[in-house]
């Protein structure tokens, strides 16, 4: 017998998580001198990843085996930087099928956000929190919020509650770097918006730092650059060493 309809729908989720695993981790099995041709590899890994998802029929999927193939095909899509109409469809056909599928409404917030519909997105967050507590809807609302905000008292508080989220994030799972580095971001927007204290900028570096130990090198020395343009020279003397280098003194700052 051939496999079953669960197996497939599972090889077809370990197909998508591939693909953004592909896409996330590309530095660490390309030189860096491959980064203008990333994009057009992720590309090409997708239309490989919704070739497989197309050969799926739904016709003998129930309606929540229906909204996780929508899911999957528009969170597939999903995957490049730019906003794709199509990924919006299939995850919009998702949440209405299934409005419990709290990674639906994770990428279709995400896919609002792309498309520059930040209230969209902050909906999108903030209702999957509404039906479970989980990382990636807590850091997503960490960084929305801090785009939230027309005066400065309004975006002051927007950014405190900002660290909060992030906060509540990593104290899911304290060996998410994304979440340590959605952390420090937010550490770093108080810091520039209630005066420069250096109890604020410690706790940035000491999460930045933790999203260098539990997430690998890779994605920190993007982070420590974009430190350096807005924190001032504070790792001007080890940008021009070797990764290693800068993680260790991003870590060594902390202790």
């Amino acid at each position: 017998p051939g496999p079953t309809r669960c197996q497939i729908m599972d090889e077809a989720e370990k197909a998508v998580l591939e693909l953004y695993d592909f896409r996330d981790r590309y530095f660490e099995h390309h030189e860096v001198s491959k980064a203008p041709e990333k994009t057009q590899h992720v590309e090409d890994k997708m239309t490989a990843t919704l070739q497989k998802l197309d050969e799926i029929s739904d016709e003998a999927l129930d309606v929540r085996g229906k909204a996780r193939l929508m899911f999957l095909r528009g969170h597939a899509r999903n995957v490049l930087s730019e906003f794709d109409a199509k990924a919006e469809e299939f995850l919009s056909r998702a949440v209405k099928l299934d409005p419990t599928l709290v990674a639906a409404w994770n990428s279709l917030g995400e896919c609002y956000w792309k498309q520059g519909n930040i209230e969209g997105a902050f909906n999108c967050f903030d209702g999957a929190l509404r039906q479970t507590q989980n990382k990636v809807s807590l850091r997503n609302l960490s960084m929305v919020l801090r785009q939230i905000g027309k005066g400065g008292d309004e975006r002051l508080k927007n950014i405190e509650v900002s660290v909060e989220k992030a906060k509540a994030a990593v104290s899911m799972d304290v060996s998410d770097g994304i979440s340590w580095y959605v952390l420090g971001n937010a550490y770093l927007s108080l810091f520039f918006m209630s005066g420069h204290s250096d109890a604020l900028k410690k706790q940035c570096m000491t999460a930045y730092a933790q999203a260098v130990i539990t997430d690998g090198l890779t994605s920190i020395i993007i982070l420590l650059l974009k430190t350096d343009r807005v924190v001032g020279r504070l790792m001007t003397d080890c940008l021009n060493s070797n990764p290693r280098t800068i993680a260790v003194t991003a870590a060594n700052y902390c202790l």
